[in-house]
């Protein structure tokens, strides 16, 4: 299995797909073979950004079973070493997945045999999302420096940190955890750690276990679309504010500049790469794939 790495964030907008496609075109520039896929299974785009039709095989053939497999959805780019597995635009229905889907999903995705997949998640804090995010090796958090998107962050990371509980003492139980904490604190207040303290008091092995699972969570903040330096410091006073609820989750992918290059290149329907080899975003994005390429 290559290294499976989640784009994912609380809020649209924030430059998500853009940065998959420019992530993956570096990866490729490198030498590995990358293949993007396309979750955002609501309203799909990232064909767009390398002029791929969304009439070739792609996502929804495959859990239609029209087509057998994931790898057999895989369509080539203009970046050689760099593979596409689209999803068929705007399909509101598809976009809440049952739960046998999703691991189908999963299972396909990890038989894959390219160095590094990318996965482009739908925004917000769908069971789909936080289930393909936590099936990762590696998340990216995508965010702008806007407050609304700010606050999506903490809901998303908080949302990832609650589904990862639930997976290991069920919904029910994971209520009921809850319900002990707010006998003794107010509901904003409660934190991961607490609800593990609570588990700890009945099943402390189990709890260790779960224990270990979320202090191995480990992601990655990529503040995009930065315009000036009071943005830019929105990035550290993140970084210094989330280990206080979640521990050291976080470090940083990167931070992005604003620049006017991504609309033409978006327009044109192909790769910012192509044409942008020296940008500085391309620069500033090179800091988050140098940290990927890291084993």
């Amino acid at each position: 299995m290559g290294n499976i790495i989640a784009f994912g964030g609380g809020k649209g907008g924030s430059g998500k797909s853009f940065m998959v496609s420019l992530v993956g075109s570096l990866l490729a520039a490198t030498g590995r073979r990358v293949v993007l896929v396309d979750l955002d299974l609501g309203a799909a785009n990232l064909h767009s950004f390398f002029g791929i039709s969304t009439s070739r095989p792609g996502m929804q053939d495959f859990l239609g079973g029209r087509i057998p497999s994931l790898e057999a959805c895989v369509l080539e780019t203009i970046y050689p070493r760099l593979f596409l597995i689209a999803a068929k635009g705007s399909a509101g229905h598809a976009a809440d997945l049952p739960a046998a889907w999703t691991q189908r999903i999963i299972q396909g995705i990890r038989s894959l045999s390219h160095e590094f997949v990318l996965l482009d998640l739908g925004a917000g804090s769908s069971r789909n999302n936080l289930d393909f995010f936590l099936a990762a090796s590696r998340g990216v958090i995508v965010t702008t420096p806007e407050p609304t998107a700010v606050e999506n962050v903490f809901r998303f990371v908080h949302a990832l940190f609650l589904r990862r509980i639930q997976a290991h003492v069920g919904e029910s139980r994971l209520r009921e955890l809850t319900r002990t904490c707010l006998r003794t604190q107010a509901p904003v207040s409660i934190q991961p750690a607490d609800l593990v303290a609570a588990f700890a008091a009945e099943n402390p092995e189990a709890a260790a276990r779960l224990s270990q699972d979320l202090a191995a969570l480990r992601f990655y903040l990529l503040l995009n679309q930065v315009r000036k330096t009071l943005d830019a410091e929105v990035a550290s006073q993140l970084l210094s504010f989330y280990p206080k609820f979640f521990g050291p989750v976080f470090s940083l992918g990167a931070v992005v500049s604003y620049g006017d290059g991504v609309g033409e290149s978006v327009m044109a329907r192909e790769p910012f790469l192509y044409k942008n080899k020296t940008h500085a975003i391309t620069r500033q994005t090179m800091g988050l794939v140098r940290q990927l390429l890291m084993p």
